[in-house]
């Protein structure tokens, strides 16, 4: 049983174990969705698919830089790493996937949002100066 569900615009996040050094997730992102673009600034993530399709859109990381795009599939991982810019999005089906990160939460600066959640206080826009993986 999950310690709780969030319902968010873009799907739903049931968190299932958490402490000082970890979270664990499962996200259900509903079909074409797409979560913020942002970075953390301290926690480093890992990303397993259970069903449907994960697009990953990694970047910019610093101006001038092209954003790549990272297709998974069902049992497919993926590592994203702190002051590493990334968005989540689903296709025509939707997806599911664990996330697990080191730490707690709220290390995040939103740079992009389409639901208007961008909160002026962390800095809008802002892309991290360098990457330190």
């Amino acid at each position: 049983m999950p310690i709780y569900e969030d319902e968010k615009p873009w799907g739903l996040e049931r968190v299932w174990a958490t402490n000082p050094q970890y979270k664990a997730k499962f996200l259900t992102i509903d079909k074409n969705h797409r979560l913020s673009r942002k970075y953390h600034l301290s926690r480093d993530h890992t990303l397993y698919v259970l069903e449907g399709s994960l697009t990953v859109e990694c970047g910019p990381n610093a101006e001038g830089d092209e954003i790549t795009v990272v297709q998974l599939s069902e049992g497919e991982t993926f590592n994203l790493y702190h002051n590493e810019v990334h968005r989540l999005c689903a296709g025509d089906s939707g997806v599911s996937l664990i996330e697990v990160s080191n730490g707690g939460s709220g290390d995040y600066i939103r740079v992009e949002d389409d639901y208007g959640r961008i909160d002026p206080l962390n800095l809008p826009g802002r892309i991290p100066k360098a990457s330190s993986k």
